[in-house]
């Protein structure tokens, strides 16, 4: 994959290094001029909002009628107390690894929201980074739908599971590695009775020619113990047929020229 993707333009301002859409560049540099990150210019941009999740977004009007999600990527688990925001300098960055993937996953037609533009900071041996990407508008992940104050029908709850299955299904048919994937990093937004889900988060995606039964395994098991989680938390659960829609319509998830898959 190539780094600057078309359609998009690279810039410096400083020692920072901005990729941005054609049409966002001027946008995003403006804000740094002003603000020093994109992320601090989004904390505190007019019309803005703020999102609380497993970490804070801010929702900004971006060029046009455009509106923008941006996020300030920092580690999880474990390494959040040692590493917090900084990321070592090895492969590809992943701001511009999420940039790039969403590139590629759109042109595979895997739901994915576009990215606008991905931030990088130098800090010595390591990095900070920022990613903007258009907000998918009347949309919830896929704990809000399941776990929500809002109560689906079990009918909706089959159906944004099954939808979901089938998103999984499709990357793993890409041959992507997600290594967060998480009922939190589905955002499903409905037409009517009709969901659409997207893949969140996808910074740290990578991809294999073939996807091993263990590498599929891990990745399901790891969506299944999120959605746990919330069940212990919210004393909600997830019926055996709704599970069985999110299976079946993985299963069924017709081939991107991956491998076929055995039943999870």
């Amino acid at each position: 994959m190539q780094l600057v993707p078309h359609g998009y333009t690279e810039s410096r301002i400083g020692s920072t290094r901005v990729v941005a859409r054609d049409g966002a560049l001027e946008f995003v540099l403006h804000a740094l001029a002003r603000s020093g990150t994109l992320y601090d210019y989004a904390a505190q941009a007019p019309g803005g909002e703020t999102i609380q999740g497993r970490g804070t977004v801010h929702t900004i009007p971006g060029p046009g009628s455009e509106r923008w999600v941006v996020r300030h990527l920092s580690h999880g688990g474990m390494l959040a107390a040692f590493t917090g925001d900084r990321f070592l300098k090895v492969g590809v960055l992943r701001p511009l690894n999420e940039l790039l993937f969403s590139v590629m996953l759109q042109e595979l037609g895997i739901p994915t929201p576009p990215v606008v533009a991905a931030v990088v900071y130098p800090a010595g041996p390591s990095y900070r980074g920022d990613v903007a990407r258009e907000q998918i508008t009347d949309a919830l992940d896929l704990a809000a739908c399941l776990f929500g104050p809002q109560r689906l029908t079990s009918t909706q709850r089959a159906s944004a599971l099954a939808e979901t299955g089938r998103l999984v299904g499709s990357i793993h048919r890409a041959g992507v590695i997600h290594p967060d994937l998480n009922i939190r990093n589905v955002l499903v937004r409905w037409r009517g009775s009709t969901p659409q889900a997207y893949i969140l988060d996808i910074e740290k995606c990578k991809t294999k020619p073939r996807l091993s039964q263990q590498a599929r395994d891990r990745m399901l098991s790891r969506f299944q113990r999120s959605a746990r989680k919330f069940e212990k938390r919210t004393g909600q659960s997830i019926t055996e047929q709704e599970w069985k829609a999110f299976s079946r319509a993985y299963l069924e998830t017709p081939s991107r020229g991956g491998p076929s898959l055995r039943r999870p």
